[in-house]
This record gives structure tokens, C-alpha cells and sequence, in this order.
């Protein structure tokens, strides 16, 4: 009966000795996107024929505003892309609208 608890405990003991986890080093240098021409409304206003064109936020001058120009109207890209997937209901398979 003393052997397989003593088996048990050295088992326990010994596993409670090894050592910790390290957590791998953040990246030093983050790069993020400075333009707005890969977003979806961007992607989605090109291939539906509108033209895209970009303008500086002056609110906040480090963002850029999208636009959409089709048949002579522009309008603000995102807003192009929901009128049109909420009106056709198009969606690929990965819930992206068409």
C-alpha cells in the first residue's frame, strides 16, 4: 500500500519542479497600415465599377476618409458597400458581401 503512494507523491513532487513556461518577447516594432486602400470598402467599390479616391480626416489627420464615386455620385465608401449588400443581400461564403 506505501508503494503506490509513495510512487504517487514522487510523481507530484517531481512535476511541480520543473521549469516555468517562458512567454515569448513582444515584437519591438509594430508597423500598422497608414492607407485605407485594402479595406473591404475599398476592394468592394472598385470591383462593383465606382471610382475609389481618399481624403485626409481633419478631425483625426492620421486616418483617411474613402469615397466612392459611381454614376457621378460620391459618397462615403462604407456606406456604398451597405446600401448595396443590404439591398441585394449578397454574400460570399465567408460572410463578405459580393
Amino acid at each position: 500500500m506505501r508503494s503506490p503512494l509513495l510512487i504517487i507523491s514522487s510523481l507530484i513532487l517531481l512535476s511541480s519542479c520543473t521549469m516555468p513556461w517562458s512567454t515569448p518577447d513582444a515584437p519591438a516594432n509594430i508597423e500598422y497600415a497608414t492607407t485605407q486602400s485594402g479595406s473591404p470598402a475599398a476592394v468592394y467599390c472598385g470591383a462593383h465599377g465606382g471610382q475609389v479616391s481618399y481624403e485626409k480626416n481633419p478631425q483625426i489627420p492620421t486616418m483617411d476618409l474613402i469615397y466612392c464615386t459611381v454614376g457621378g455620385e460620391k459618397m462615403d465608401a462604407w456606406k456604398y458597400m451597405d446600401i448595396q449588400t443590404t439591398a441585394t443581400g449578397a454574400m460570399t461564403a465567408s460572410g463578405m458581401p459580393l
